[in-house]
Formats: C-alpha cells, structure tokens, sequence
C-alpha cells in the first residue's frame, strides 16, 4: 500500500497524476457554466417585474396596477381596487341598416260615374197652330162672247199672208178670230190678229193667263 500511494496509485489502480490532469483541465467547464450563471442571473434581474413576484416573459405584455402615494386614504383608489368599468371603452352600436323603402301598392281608384241629374222636362207650350192660308179659288174659265169692247190682240203683221195664217191657228182653237188692217204711227199697213170680244179689259186678261202657251205675247186691246 504504502509502495502504491509513494508510486502515486490509487486503491481503483488510478494514478494521481492522471485525475490531477483531468482537474486541471476540468477547470475551465467550471469556468463557462459560472458564465452561464452569471449571465441568467443579470438576465433574470434585468426583466424581473417590480413589486412583482413572477417574472415576465420574454414577448409577453403585462400591464401592472401600482398604488397611489395615498393608498391609505379612503376613498382613493389603490392596486386591485380600480374601477375597470370606468376603465372600459364605450362601445358605439353601429348603426342598424335601414330596410329599403317598400314601394306601397298600387291603390286602385274607383271612378264613379257622375250622377245624372233627372230634370223634368218643362210642359209643352201650347202652340197656336196656324191654318194654312187658304188657296185662292180658282178663276172660271173665261171664253169669248159675241159682243163687247175689248179683245185680245195676238200680233201684229206687215204680211197680210202672215196674218191670215195667225188667224187659222187661233180658229183651229175654237176661237173667234179677226184680221183687222190699219195704219201705224209710221203710215204703213199693218195686220193685226184679234180674238173677240170680252166684256172688260179684266176678263181678256184673265183669258191670257189662262193661255200662256197659245197667247205669248197676247195683249188686251179696246176695239
């Protein structure tokens, strides 16, 4: 035993100079985990919260409610007495849409007919009826006579031939007829065809009218 410690073995056949090279250069890991330490130490001081108990995370957002200098005051407000619903936003409804404007229907308009109003038709007037004028009578038929002093004088003739020939169509009628000659106003002989005789110049031109056809032209004369 005493050959193997003065020989630098160990009981596990170690040397000592071989666990003495494993702490010498087992010194520097110690060396980088008391940085390591060091280094979470700071970190952990740097975000440790105020007044808090637990740290804050790294990306988180904590908001921290700290008391007024008179948290002993009453009546004032202190950490964990807020209001939060004075804290809270006021929430603005929006606003509901208004349903479109229906279009009403139609409403149907009844047309009345205008009512007729009866009037009474006013009483006939008596009208006063008026008699046809009376025709006038009709004239009897006037004929020639035997005698009197007027004749109707059927023309006037520088031919005596031509007279004649007036005096035969008048005769054919039934009527008597003369050829008187005489003179005019110039001295020359003229024939004038008459048929005679009528009581008044009135009938011999009743007779006239009585003829147009025959007697165109036909005047009263005094014999």
């Amino acid at each position: 035993m005493a050959d193997s410690k003065k020989g630098g073995l160990r009981k596990d056949g170690t040397s000592r100079r071989t666990r003495a090279g494993r702490s010498g250069h087992g010194g520097l890991p110690r060396v980088m985990i008391l940085a390591v330490v060091v280094i979470v130490a700071g970190a952990a001081l740097l975000f440790w919260p105020r007044g808090g108990s637990v740290p804050t995370g790294i990306g988180e957002n904590q908001t921290v409610v700290t008391a007024s200098e008179a948290a002993d005051t009453p009546g004032v407000p202190h950490s964990g007495e807020v209001d939060i619903s004075s804290e809270a936003v006021t929430l603005i409804p929006e606003k509901a849409e208004t349903p479109a404007e229906e279009t009403p229907p139609p409403v149907e308009k009844t047309v009345t007919a205008p009512v007729e109003e009866k009037t009474t038709p006013p009483p006939p007037t008596k009208t006063q009826t008026t008699k046809p004028a009376a025709k006038p009578k009709p004239q009897p038929l006037i004929e020639p006579v035997s005698n009197g002093p007027y004749g109707v004088q059927t023309g006037s003739f520088l031919d005596a031939g031509n007279a004649d020939k007036e005096a035969a169509r008048l005769k054919a009628k039934g009527w008597d007829t003369r050829v008187r000659a005489a003179s005019n106003s110039e001295g020359e002989m003229v024939y004038r065809v008459w048929i005679v005789y009528f009581k008044t110049r009135t009938d011999a031109q009743t007779f006239i009218n009585q003829n147009p056809r025959d007697l165109k032209g036909a005047i009263p004369v005094h014999r």
